[in-house]
Formats: structure tokens, sequence, C-alpha cells
């Protein structure tokens, strides 16, 4: 499987490898509507993200986006949905922390590096709607794989 532009994605990983970090999880659920995170709220470090792709049409997943200073979950949608000639300047100053990738109808897993502050669940070039995520200051420690 590959993109347009011949690139093939990442596929997340079986959940059983990722499952035994012991990491903090969320829960993304991608409908043809657009996403949903759960919990909302979730402490900065790294997490394990578990994807479920209802699309009907769409092996897709989530970008975490940090929302800039200064800008909304709203804004950001709007300047991506109506590109100009002249990017943003957050556009080069945001973090893009990536995400799971899945064929539509099927669940599962990766493991991405959240800071604190508010992000954008959503996907470029995508038409489907955008979830919010608040992540707070950190205080986790790294855990260390089970035995």
């Amino acid at each position: 499987m590959t993109n347009a532009l011949g690139w093939r994605p990442t596929v997340a990983q079986d959940a059983t490898s990722l499952a035994d970090l012991g990491l903090p999880e969320l829960t993304v659920v991608l409908t043809d509507e657009g996403f949903t995170v759960s919990p909302s709220e979730t402490a900065a470090g790294w997490t394990l993200v578990t994807l479920e792709n209802r699309t009907t049409e769409d092996d897709s997943g989530p970008d975490f986006t940090l929302i800039p200073a200064g800008e909304t979950l709203d804004s950001v949608v709007r300047a991506v949905a109506t590109p100009t000639a002249e990017v943003p300047a957050w556009v080069f100053e945001t973090t893009f922390a990536g995400g799971p990738f899945v064929p539509k109808g099927e669940t599962g897993v990766g493991v991405v590096n959240l800071t604190e502050g508010e992000w954008m669940v959503w996907s470029g070039g995508e038409s489907f709607g955008a979830a919010a995520l608040t992540v707070t200051a950190g205080g986790r420690r790294r855990p260390h794989p089970r035995p």
C-alpha cells in the first residue's frame, strides 16, 4: 500500500509489544465525521495511542499537533482548510508528533511524546473533523518495559 507519492506509510504495530511498556494510554476513534479522543486530558510524556479506524473508505491516522501560542483549534483548522500562498509562521515553530496509521476498519497502536499544552488531533490533507487534547505538566517517569 503506497500513497500518491509512492511512499509506504508506517503501519501501527501489534498492541501486545507496546502495551508492555506500561505507558499512559489514549484512545482515538476515527469515523467518517472526525476524531474523538479519550480521555480529553493527559499528562505530558510518552503516551500509548490506540487508534480505532471506523471510517468506511479511508486508511488514515491522527496527526498530533501542538496548537501554537496565540492560536486556537478553530483558527488552526481554518488556516489548514483555507491555504494561502503564504504559510503561517507557526507551521515552522510548532510540534507535529505524528500518530499511528491504520487501515479502515482496523485498530492499531503507536507511541507519541506529548509536551504540555493544547493539542489538536487531526489528519493533514484529510477532511475529518479535529479533536482537542489538553496535555498537562509531566511528572511521569519514563517507564521500564515489563520483564
